[in-house]
């Protein structure tokens, strides 16, 4: 298989989450043509509602033949279903109209109006997060991770925290949820997952190649991999059998954006708030860590 059939089997498809979504869980694996395109609409998102495809050819420096393109592999059609759904990502995300450079500011010296605009930037990520997500996907992955004796979680570099903090609430409820700073460990137990175990993975990225052996090895001891990312044509989206995808726009707090967590935590979230609830002992668990908690001893 090429790498652009392997591309295409994960492409969005119509109606999938609205189209900021598809936008930004796409970009790790645009052209640089499709990259200028993707920067010019989210700079000038409400001017692109009324531009013909030549205009906005013109405006990104690509050909038209590109833009066709770009609107079929983020799942539209034609140009025009592209524009219908950029309206309405629009009016979901941003009430009506979209974030200009201006609005996005965060400035010292305007600390109440960089708070604002850092409010609404979080709200879009985490609605457009939560609507992304596929309904039947997540039930499958709830189950599983329901029915697991242990569950790996394993993370790389600024997923890490992210992943330590997975592992906590998990256990808290009954799961066994080894995990580890080191590429070895995770490693070696993820060689001793069994079938019916499961592997949760948070990478924004979806590249790191440790990632991607971790993985292997649970899927040769049969294990389910649920996989959290901000890039749904990864390599390690096309190993998992669950995919979710994290939606982030945090370049306002530095330019470069892959500062912020918010949207995988918020995944993270949901999986433990349906694990608990499907599991009829979480609760049992949870009151005995707390009574060990909140005994009275004298610690060290």
């Amino acid at each position: 298989m090429t790498d652009d059939s392997r591309l295409a089997d994960t492409a969005p498809q119509p109606g999938e989450g609205n189209l900021i979504t598809r936008i930004m869980t796409s970009i790790d694996s645009m052209t640089e043509g499709e990259r200028r395109i993707t920067d010019y609409l989210l700079k000038h998102q409400s001017a692109v509602y009324g531009m013909s495809q030549a205009k906005l050819a013109r405006a990104c420096g690509v050909s038209a033949p590109t833009i066709s393109r770009y609107c079929k592999r983020l799942g539209e059609k034609d140009y025009h279903s592209f524009q219908l759904a950029l309206v309405r990502a629009g009016y979901l995300m941003h009430d009506g109209g979209s974030i200009s450079e201006r609005d996005r500011a965060i400035s010292a010296a305007d600390v109440a109006g960089s708070l604002a605009n850092l409010l609404a930037a979080k709200i879009g990520d985490l609605t457009s997060t939560i609507e992304s997500l596929p309904v039947e996907s997540l039930a499958a992955a709830v189950d599983a991770i329901a029915a697991a004796r242990t569950m790996l979680v394993a993370g790389a570099g600024r997923t890490l925290p992210t992943a330590l903090d997975a592992a906590y609430k998990f256990e808290r409820i009954g799961i066994m949820c080894p995990t580890s700073l080191y590429y070895e460990k995770l490693l070696s137990s993820a060689i001793l997952l069994r079938e019916g175990d499961a592997l949760l993975l948070i990478s924004r990225s979806g590249w790191t190649g440790t990632l991607q052996q971790v993985t292997q090895a649970a899927k040769d001891a049969g294990a389910t991999v649920v996989l959290v990312t901000a890039n749904r044509s990864c390599p390690l989206a096309r190993m998992a059998d669950h995919v979710f995808l994290a939606t982030s726009t945090d370049d306002m707090l530095d330019g470069r954006g892959g500062n912020s967590r918010m949207s995988e935590m918020l995944i993270i979230e949901a999986l433990y708030a349906l694990v608990a609830a499907r599991r009829r002992d979480s609760l049992d668990y949870i009151k005995r860590h707390y009574s060990y908690v909140m005994s009275d001893v004298d610690l060290p």
